[in-house]
């Protein structure tokens, strides 16, 4: 037998092979968008995205960094799914944001619906907003602290202020967000109150410095 007549059936059994591979699930193709998400890796996101999802702008930045993911449930309706999943963004006070990746189908390949899946990661979306100005806030309170008591009284006013609108704006959008919220509002609250208290009364002492 000559190697041409091995050589062809072997080739017809690869091609055959890879003809019959079963596509990748909706679950397996998010999972690795957001690998290739984390890693800043373009190659692979044009493979997993949907042809004109994403232009060369988005896909040379503009969503939040991203830490950790999570896949939870799917679900398939004709040519589109969607997977439930929770975004780590990272920081110094990491925020979970849950979203859904939406895929659609197309030659029998389930691809990622980019502009759909980012958009609320986007720098300008109202997500972005309002970890900046979480971050702004709790930069100013602890300015406050360090700078002077006089300093922290005024500033207080307008981080309320800015604090409840941000509040109003997300709502329960956020869950995660609305937690960093309240947790920063009860420190605001615990710091104005150290202020209305009187100073600790000191003991009489001697020139020598013994209490009487």
């Amino acid at each position: 037998m000559t190697t041409r007549a091995v050589f062809l059936p072997l080739l017809l059994w690869g091609l055959l092979l890879a003809g019959c591979q079963t596509p990748l699930m909706p679950d397996e193709v998010a999972g690795l968008f957001w690998e290739a998400i984390q890693k800043g890796d373009h190659r692979t996101l044009q493979r997993l995205v949907a042809p004109g999802t994403m232009d060369t702008q988005e896909a040379d930045g503009e969503v939040l960094p991203v830490s950790a993911v999570k896949l939870g449930a799917t679900v398939i309706e004709g040519d589109q799914a969607r997977v439930a999943t929770e975004v780590t963004l990272s920081g110094d006070h990491p925020v979970t944001v849950p979203l859904e990746t939406r895929l659609v189908r197309i030659d029998r390949r389930w691809l990622v619906d980019y502009r759909a899946t980012v958009q609320s990661l986007r720098s300008d979306s109202p997500v972005a907003q309002a970890l900046f100005t979480l971050q702004t806030l709790t930069e100013r309170l602890q300015r406050g602290l360090e700078e002077s008591t006089r300093e922290l009284q005024r500033q207080a006013p307008e981080i309320e202020r800015q604090l409840d609108e941000l509040g109003r704006e997300l709502e329960s959008k956020v869950p995660e967000i609305q937690r960093q919220l309240e947790e920063f509002a009860r420190q605001l609250q615990e710091a104005l109150e150290g202020l209305q208290k009187p100073p600790p009364s000191r003991s009489p002492r001697t020139p020598d410095g013994h209490p009487i």
